[in-house]
């Protein structure tokens, strides 16, 4: 599954879904965030069941302040509606799909 831009509507939908959830919030003016876009999409594509998910914080703001991100990048994965895992900055992509399988294995 490739990686879904993420508004109120479309989180929502997955939210109410049975599907894991990961989230990478960032930001266009973030250097780190975009250092972890190409590992965020590379491991995506490991975690066929799990959907993936981007919030750009700056045209999603409400949404950053329901999820109470104060540094970015930061990564949630939410399992039946609940935040199980968080993870701040940028990681590589061994470490990321380590930290998934802690959570979702």
């Amino acid at each position: 599954m490739s990686v879904i831009d993420m508004n109120k509507q479309i989180l929502k939908e997955h939210l109410e879904s049975s599907q894991p959830v990961i989230l990478d919030f960032w930001a266009p003016w973030c250097g780190p965030c975009h250092q972890f876009a190409p590992v965020y999409e590379k491991v995506s594509h490991e975690f066929p069941n799990v959907v993936f998910g981007k919030i750009n914080v700056v045209d999603n703001e409400e949404i950053a302040v329901d999820f109470q991100i104060r540094s970015i990048p930061k990564v949630c994965i939410i399992k039946d509606g609940e935040i199980i895992a968080e993870n701040y900055g940028a990681i590589d992509a061994e470490r990321f799909t380590a930290f998934i399988n802690e959570h979702l294995g």
